[in-house]
């Protein structure tokens, strides 16, 4: 886990996660094309409420499909 501070609270981050895709290259001159990447990652955010102490568990489930294609002029 990685642990900062953010408004004056201890907070410790937990992340694991895939990424894949790929990446094309015109073979004329090398220069990109197009790529796809996929990525999904599971974090838990944990922190002590500052008011009463309580532990308070934030989980998240990101999923995300970036495309990028290069249109050459």
């Amino acid at each position: 886990g990685q642990n900062f501070q953010q408004n004056g609270m201890d907070m410790q981050l937990k992340a694991s996660g895939t990424q894949t895709g790929d990446f094309v290259v015109f073979p004329k001159d090398g220069m990109p094309g197009s790529s796809t990447l996929m990525m999904d990652m599971n974090m838990d955010i944990s922190f002590k409420n500052p008011q009463n102490g309580e532990l308070i568990q934030m989980p998240m489930l990101m999923k995300m499909k970036a495309v990028t294609t290069v249109t050459k002029k």
